[in-house]
């Protein structure tokens, strides 16, 4: 407990939200940050950020990893969420780790805004947060042929083309859709920016890799409004 009790005390200098879990979704620790940012009482991390009264994978459009990690014996998850803080409702990215000599769970909670803005001025890259395994971050531009201003390293995983074939134009994000999917994916996207939505999550589609694999998908898509593009 004392090693646990000096890794609470590093938490408290991560300029981000930072959680400790227990399986029942509890919050036993959150770190300095985290107490300035969130004004919802509740003991648990759904009533936390949320204020929801069941856990998130509960409540559409929430998947929550702890619970990924829980049934599919995974190490760590990450998925977007919009949580209510003293600022508004902000869209952060949670990346949850499992602490298994403790049997708790690791949450941290960065702002997509703080996270964009980082790309952009600092030239930060995504596989500081995503670097391998089933999730991959691609941030499009809303134009033809949606092409792709940044990724992160796991695309490679996902798709056999590297972030570099990307970024360079070889290929876009829509000509990576199966042909028989894209209109759908299209009209959704259409749709969704019309009507002013935030975010949404498509209807599972096909992609095809590099080497001619179909591969299904399922994506979650942030609109970005101040400068037309899409994460």
């Amino acid at each position: 407990m004392v090693r646990l009790a000096l890794e609470r005390e590093a938490l408290d200098i991560i300029p981000f939200p930072a959680l400790l879990i227990d399986k029942d979704y509890q919050v036993v620790f959150m770190n300095k940050r985290a107490k300035e940012l969130y004004t919802n009482g509740g003991q648990t991390c759904y009533q936390l950020s949320h204020s929801f009264s069941e856990p998130c994978h509960l409540h559409q459009d929430h998947p929550y990893p702890l619970k990924e990690i829980r049934e599919k014996g995974l190490k760590e998850h990450s998925v977007l969420h919009k949580h209510k803080t003293k600022k508004g409702e902000e869209y952060h990215l949670v990346k949850t780790v499992y602490m298994p000599e403790y049997d708790l769970f690791l949450e941290l909670h960065i702002s997509l805004e703080e996270l964009l803005s980082a790309f952009d001025t600092a030239r930060l890259r995504p596989e500081l947060l995503i670097d391998s395994g089933p999730l991959a971050f691609f941030l499009w531009e809303n134009t033809k042929g949606w092409p792709v201003r940044d990724a992160s390293k796991s695309v490679y995983d996902l798709t056999g083309y590297t972030v570099e074939e990307f970024l360079s134009g070889k290929i876009n994000y829509a000509s990576l859709i199966h042909p028989e999917d894209l209109e759908r994916v299209s009209q959704e996207v259409a749709t969704y920016t019309n009507t002013n939505k935030d975010f949404w999550t498509h209807q599972p589609y096909r992609i095809i890799t590099k080497d001619g694999k179909v591969k299904w998908v399922l994506d979650h898509t942030v609109s970005v409004k101040d400068n037309e593009r899409l994460f």
